[in-house]
């Protein structure tokens, strides 16, 4: 079950701070750092990191509906890019963020190297 709070949350973020302007002028390459602060100062750049490691502590799922949240509002920031690099911290019992909890990292891309096991790389 998704918690509401964190998708109420996300939503009115995104509502405010994700008006079309400010899709149009990171297009232009402007970075809209109002939104990422407001996402940061929420927990939501850290929604799928135990509260243990500085994070939201939330469900995979709420993740997900924060995510569809963005999309809606075609969001113009790396945040599944984020979160996943905040998973794969948290795997490692990494903690990913800093004491005044905002994201250490700041994923932009994410690559994956599928190697087979019989290939010697």
């Amino acid at each position: 079950m998704t918690d509401s709070i964190i998708v109420d949350t996300a939503t009115r973020i995104f509502a405010d701070l994700c008006e079309p302007g400010t899709v149009n002028a990171a297009e232009e390459g402007k970075w809209p750092q109002a939104l990422w602060d407001a996402l940061e100062t929420s927990g939501l750049t850290l929604t799928w990191v135990p509260d243990t490691l500085g994070g939201a502590g939330a469900e995979v799922i709420d993740g997900f509906q924060v995510l569809r949240v963005a999309g809606r509002f075609a969001a113009p920031v790396p945040l599944a890019e984020t979160l996943l690099a905040g998973w794969l911290l948290a795997q490692a019992k990494i903690e990913a963020a800093n004491q005044d909890g905002r994201t250490v990292m700041r994923a932009t891309a994410i690559n994956f190297m599928l190697v087979r096991p019989d290939s010697g790389t």
